[in-house]
């Protein structure tokens, strides 16, 4: 007897547990990449994800390559550093993300390719939130040493030359509130930046400072 043949069904190439292990893996490889993105001040999904939520969406379009789609994002990041050249291991970083994901998707049962992206979408911007929170916690653990744990010293410090500089934080959870016009806080924020940089400690741009 003859073997029977099926038409026109999508069969998986991997197991769900095996697809969820690759999500995760795609996600990482994304907030990687995202470490040497510039211009995470928005305050929306999408301005978080910036170069990330590009590269799923092209992803879905017919002819679309890998190439193509880093292509794409690649020129978002230029754009978001004013043309700057992207740093060499950024792009690097993209690459693999962008290529991770297009094989994800071609593991990927069609029914289940629009959950598994909004997955991995879901997956970078918890990890990108979280990053802004490990931010605020290591500068406010920073100011502590500065100031020797007095908020006093820190009001006096970040005390405004105007009103419109804003009013001096009330309590360590708040420094993320004074304006950044302060020049206290924009000193402090300048030399806190410095320092991560100079122990090799890149850090998500908060999105919670204010104007």
């Amino acid at each position: 007897m003859r073997d029977l043949i099926q038409v026109g069904m999508s069969q998986p190439k991997m197991s769900l547990e095996g697809i969820r292990m690759q999500r995760d893996a795609v996600a990482a490889k994304f907030s990687a990449y995202l470490r040497f993105y510039p211009a995470k001040t928005g305050r929306t999904r999408h301005g978080l994800l910036g170069p990330v939520a590009e590269v799923v969406k092209l992803a879905g379009k017919p002819g679309m390559t890998p190439g193509a789609a880093t292509g794409r994002a690649l020129r978002m990041h230029e754009m978001a550093q004013d043309g700057r050249q992207v740093p060499k291991v950024a792009v690097q970083a993209l690459e693999k993300a962008t290529e991770a994901f297009f094989s994800l998707m071609g593991d990927c049962p069609l029914h289940l390719r629009r959950a598994v992206s909004d997955r991995v979408l879901d997956h970078v911007y918890l990890h990108e939130r979280k990053e802004q929170l490990r931010f605020w916690d290591e500068f406010e653990s920073w100011l502590k040493v500065k100031y020797g744990g007095d908020l006093e010293k820190l009001g006096q410090a970040w005390a405004p030359e105007s009103p419109s500089a804003g009013a001096p934080p009330s309590s360590w959870d708040a420094i993320r509130y004074v304006k950044r016009s302060n020049p206290g806080k924009k000193a402090d924020f300048e030399a806190f930046r410095r320092s991560a940089a100079a122990r090799g400690d890149v850090l998500t741009e908060p999105e919670d400072d204010v104007d």
